[in-house]
C-alpha cells in the first residue's frame, strides 16, 4: 500500500503536460503499426504522426493561452 501511494505523490508532482510526449508517440507507433508491415515505413510515418500531433497541440494550446492571457 505505502508503494502505491508513493507512486501516485510522485505522479502528482510530475506536470501533467509531460505526459503527452510519451502518450503520443506510443499512438502513433501503434497507429503506423496496424497501417505498415515494413519496419522502416513504420518509424518514418510513426515519426512523421508524432510531430503533427505535437505541432497541432502546441498550436492549440498556445491559442489557449493567448485567448486566456487577458482573463
Amino acid at each position: 500500500m505505502n508503494l502505491i501511494s508513493n507512486c501516485i505523490s510522485f505522479a502528482a508532482q510530475f506536470p501533467v503536460l509531460y505526459y503527452m510526449f510519451p502518450l503520443t508517440a506510443a499512438i502513433s507507433l501503434v497507429y503506423s503499426a496496424s497501417r505498415f508491415e515494413d519496419p522502416q515505413a513504420i518509424l518514418k510515418k510513426s515519426f512523421r504522426l508524432f510531430m503533427q500531433i505535437m505541432v497541432f497541440m502546441l498550436g492549440v494550446l498556445l491559442l489557449l493561452y493567448l485567448l486566456s492571457a487577458n482573463i
